[in-house]
């Protein structure tokens, strides 16, 4: 802001003029209301009773973590729909950095739980002896980034006026904000609202999904445990109808 844009709005008496020795610095953006309403809500699960819950909430706490889901799989037989082990965790985390997430993992799993994860490290804790003495206890912890799934989109829009074109590019970017969550599989009707975003002057038909580009459905797409579905722009087509 130049100074020539500043404008006095509380009167101060005795000040007639404000005349600043340089141009106003661009700031920050601050925190928006629902970003404080996300980080309190997200604060209170820490307190959480069960040891997945209080594992997730920290998880999702950590900066830089921009989605995650944990695993459990608490009975005495191999969970063959999870790939995991009987009476193991598996964190699934998207984002954050490598130390943060082992540290958690660490501190909140219970003993003698086994856990699942291609990524591996070390957290090394620290505990004084009733000597004085120094004790290191090595936690080796492991955890998965998602898979991310390429979600491939086609579906028809029809003109309203046959003389008024469509902004075909708007459509298949409207539809490209559609974000999933790990684990979210994808339903082909709730699409329609994303692509509808993209104006009026059509109507929206015909939409299929896929997620090797071979075989469509109009259904739902039903995603692995430990991924998530990615819509890219190139990977959407949307044919015009006059």
């Amino acid at each position: 802001m130049s100074t020539a844009e500043l404008e006095q709005v509380t009167v101060v008496l005795g000040v007639t003029s404000i005349d600043p020795p340089a141009d106003a610095v661009v700031g920050i953006a601050e925190e928006t209301d629902e970003q404080l309403r996300i980080r309190r809500n997200r604060s209170l699960q820490n307190a959480a009773y069960s040891v997945v819950g209080g594992m997730f909430a920290k998880l999702g706490n950590l900066t830089g973590v921009t989605d995650v889901e944990v695993y459990e799989n608490d009975t005495d037989v191999y969970d063959s729909e999870l790939n995991l082990d009987a009476h193991s965790v598996w964190a699934v985390v998207e984002g954050g950095d490598i130390n943060d997430i082992v540290e958690v993992l660490a501190k909140n799993k219970t003993g003698g739980t086994g856990i699942k994860g291609a990524i591996e490290n070390i957290y090394s804790e620290e505990l004084i002896k009733p000597n004085g003495d120094i004790k290191i206890i090595q936690h080796t912890t492991r955890f998965d980034r998602p898979v991310l799934t390429d979600l491939y989109i086609t579906v028809t829009a029809t003109r309203k006026d046959s003389l008024i074109p469509i902004d075909l590019d708007l459509i298949k970017s409207k539809l490209a904000t559609k974000l999933y969550t790990i684990g979210e599989n994808s339903l082909a009707s709730e699409l329609y609202q994303f692509g509808y975003l993209g104006g009026t002057g059509f109507v929206l038909s015909l939409l299929e999904i896929s997620d090797d580009d071979i075989t469509y459905t109009d259904e739902n797409l039903v995603i692995p445990a430990g991924a998530k579905f990615s819509i890219d722009v190139a990977n959407i087509d949307v044919t015009e109808v006059i």
